[in-house]
């Protein structure tokens, strides 16, 4: 399944809470969904706005991090898809 980045839009019932050290936390109240975010996750999750491609979202890691694993654009991937899975992202019609 390809993934259209700038169709990808937070599920506006979603919890973000980034109040920890080191972590994220999500919360989908609608299917009591939880899901954890490291640093990375967050800076991802901020970029899920319709605005941003795969490409310019991974070059914006690249940016933040000293180093990026090869196949960023898969790693990249599965973790929309698991966020799209638990119902905290979702297309845009």
């Amino acid at each position: 399944m390809q993934i259209d980045f700038k169709k990808i839009e937070v599920n506006p019932a979603v919890v973000f809470r980034d109040d920890f050290e080191d972590a994220a936390i999500l919360y989908n109240p609608e299917t009591e969904a939880a899901y954890g975010l490291n640093h990375t996750g967050v800076w991802i999750w901020k970029l899920l706005d319709g605005k941003h491609s795969q490409e310019e979202i991974i070059a914006i890691v690249n940016q933040r991090c000293i180093s990026v694993p090869e196949g960023a654009a898969e790693h990249l991937n599965r973790f929309i898809r698991s966020l799209i899975e638990k119902g905290m992202v979702g297309y845009v019609l």
